[in-house]
């Protein structure tokens, strides 16, 4: 239970450190890497939330590993959890492109929900049996 926990604080490390420069500084990254031209408001929003979707695929595949690791019991029980986001990120990708203005960036958020409740999913099924929430924090 140490690895996991010692994990999921290195990718918090990393993705403090990814969400603090990456969304800030998404504008100059992408002026130096591709020129002015490819600049526009849509591509530097979508890498802003693409910064985020980062952290949060790197704790749900921590989670998802320690939990086919661990061999849980009810692989039917996740797999049928598992179209739940599966749907929720069907739904909101089609409600975030037709009725908000958001652009490429609504499939980064879609996608940022979803695997949230992946995580939740993976938390509630195994993982909350062998650490407890409070282990994170400290």
């Amino acid at each position: 239970m140490r690895t996991l926990t010692l994990l999921v604080k290195a990718i918090a490390l990393f993705s403090m450190l990814s969400l603090s420069f990456g969304y800030n500084y998404s504008e100059p990254f992408l002026g130096m890497l591709y020129g002015r031209k490819w600049v526009d408001q849509d591509t530097v929003q979508a890498l802003q939330v693409y910064t985020v979707l980062l952290s949060v695929l790197g704790i749900n595949g921590i989670m998802e590993a320690f939990l086919f690791a661990k061999g849980i019991n009810s692989f039917k029980v996740y797999n049928y959890a598992s179209v739940f986001p599966a749907v929720i990120y069907t739904l909101l990708s089609f409600y975030f492109i037709r009725f908000t203005t958001l652009g490429t960036g609504s499939f980064f958020i879609a996608n940022t929900i979803s695997m949230m409740i992946r995580v939740a999913i993976s938390w509630n099924l195994e993982i909350k049996k062998h650490v407890t929430l409070r282990t994170f924090l400290l």
